[in-house]
């Protein structure tokens, strides 16, 4: 019978070690597919980690920093940017501190008799992630795919331990080919020719004048962007993807002002929308699943006066061929123009966001 705590952690480490799988390293590197679709960590703001910050519970022991669970809460509006900048960064880079690695472990009783060590795991379920909550997010998906007609095949797989024992670098090699760490990324700049103070952000930004003063060229690494006159999305909308823009207010034609940006997420490769002649989804109505480059030529109107974006992510133009002033529509109900953020009904064109970048 062991009762000294000490013993008792060596032993449970002791076993915990055992089960993890020894890389083999006669199997050399797996091969990599290039053409794979790129996944990007995304949506990191400097609001959500204070919010994560705010809801620390004050309760519990400190980690392997020391540093007490009140302290953070505490301090929350002071340490959230520096925080954030730090979070940002590790993204962007795909490393992770070393001091991060570093974790208090506790064993976790599973089932059977408390006196086996096999009868614990070193780790559980992250809160809101249960079975449970796969299982409804699964429910969730499959029955969007019947609803839409989509053919779906299920493969089932339980593994024993299964994170313990899955060989870690044959995992994260199977993994690199889909560029999961390649976050999405933008970068103003406040003179033109990408020249000047800059500022990258890699989620939405409600107010960047708390980084730059004004943005005459943009470098988008990664990503669909939208981008906006005045702070909290408001006023002139630019739609920008991957690419360089050496002088923002000569491509655009309005000012070189961008006080805001919202990252466009893809949650469906799927494409739909439904526009109407009148205000509240009434009159003639016409859906669209494809780019349209002249609404005029095409249901004799150029006044769209209420629209339903059942799927996907798109883009309306004031004039025809996807020019003039832009407008961002994510998938939801617009009674009128004012919910899209134009004064007028006309749209000369609009398209569709790809769903890759």
């Amino acid at each position: 019978m062991v009762v000294d705590d000490e013993e008792k952690a060596n032993i449970l480490n002791t076993f915990f070690s055992t089960v993890f799988t020894v890389e083999n390293e006669m199997l050399g590197e797996i091969p990599r597919n290039n053409e794979n679709p790129i996944l990007r960590v995304t949506n990191l703001t400097q609001e959500e980690v204070r919010n994560r910050l705010n809801k620390i519970k004050i309760d519990k022991s400190p980690g392997p920093d020391g540093i007490h669970p009140r302290v953070l809460r505490e301090l929350s509006n002071v340490i959230d940017k520096p925080l954030f900048l730090i979070f940002s960064d590790s993204i962007a880079t795909g490393s992770v501190p070393q001091d991060w690695r570093i974790a208090n472990v506790v064993p976790i009783f599973k089932k059977g008799s408390k006196s086996e060590p096999g009868n614990y795991r070193p780790h559980g379920f992250m809160r809101n992630r249960s079975c449970q909550t796969n299982l409804i997010s699964f429910y969730e998906e499959v029955s969007y795919r019947l609803d839409h007609g989509e053919s779906l095949d299920v493969v089932y797989l339980d593994f024993s331990k299964a994170f313990d024992t899955v060989p870690h670098k044959s995992f994260v090699e199977s993994a690199e080919p889909t560029n999961y760490w390649e976050a999405a990324m933008i970068i103003f700049y406040e003179d033109k020719n990408f020249q000047g103070y800059s500022y990258k952000c890699m989620s939405d930004c409600s107010d960047l004048h708390s980084y730059i003063n004004h943005c005459n060229s943009v470098r988008v690494k990664s990503g669909n962007w939208i981008l906006y006159e005045h702070p909290n999305y408001q006023g002139h909308q630019y739609f920008l993807q991957k690419g360089e823009y050496p002088d923002f207010q000569q491509f655009f034609g309005y000012n070189d002002t961008v006080c805001s940006c919202r990252l466009i997420i893809q949650y469906r490769e799927n494409f739909k929308i439904r526009i109407y002649s009148k205000e509240n989804l009434n009159g003639q109505m016409i859906e669209f699943t494809q780019d349209c480059p002249n609404t005029l030529s095409e249901f004799s109107f150029c006044d769209i006066f209420s629209c339903n974006i059942i799927e996907g992510n798109w883009i309306f133009y004031e004039k025809e061929n996807f020019r003039g002033r832009q407008f961002y529509l994510k998938p939801e109900e617009y009674k009128r123009c004012t919910d899209w953020g134009a004064l007028t009904p006309r749209v000369g064109s609009f398209r569709r966001v790809p769903e890759f970048y």
